[in-house]
């Protein structure tokens, strides 16, 4: 039997940061990806709504002018593939999925960047993540979005840890 110390009352965004947290920790941890991808899907779901509700632009992965002309429902499809294999079994129980792993950090990254326009502050998690994931796609952004790093910092070298060792170096959780 559960009593009033077994429930918790929750927003739509406390949902989204606990499954975005949750989901950051699987992915600097190098744990399960599926349960990983699942969190931040639905965290990303969830975002997306309170976005729709607001009448706000899209989350990233969504933003059409970046989507070829005539692709729009094979790109909504692929950005939805995983989520759906995952989360359903009416029409495919008896199929197999090749799961690209690396879509996560991109869907936890939407995230974040959702939440966050939302009005909610980051947490520490998710401004490490969003950390990590600028250093780690300097290409793509260019030089100006890392700003967290100054001349003294030793980005090659930060650059050059895993996932797991970028975690526990910077981990803002960890006992000192």
């Amino acid at each position: 039997m559960e009593g009033p110390e077994n429930k918790l009352t929750l927003t739509k965004l406390d949902v989204a940061r606990r499954q975005i947290e949750t989901a950051i920790e699987l992915w600097f941890n190098e744990g399960d990806p599926v349960s990983a991808h699942s969190l931040a899907f639905g965290a990303h779901k969830v975002l997306r709504g309170l976005c729709n509700k607001r009448q706000m632009r899209p989350p990233l992965i969504y933003e059409q002018k970046y989507i070829k002309k005539g692709m729009e429902k094979e790109y909504f499809r692929l950005i939805h593939a995983a989520a759906n294999f995952f989360k359903h079994s009416d029409s495919d129980a008896s199929e197999e999925f090749e799961f690209y792993t690396g879509q996560t950090e991109f869907v936890i990254f939407d995230a974040v960047e959702n939440y966050k326009a939302l009005g909610a502050h980051w947490t520490d998690l998710m401004a490490l993540f969003r950390f990590h994931f600028y250093l780690s796609h300097t290409p793509i952004w260019g030089s100006d979005a890392t700003p967290l790093l100054n001349e003294k910092a030793d980005v090659e070298r930060l650059r050059g840890l895993t996932r797991k060792e970028f975690f526990e170096f910077f981990n803002p959780r960890r006992s000192s």
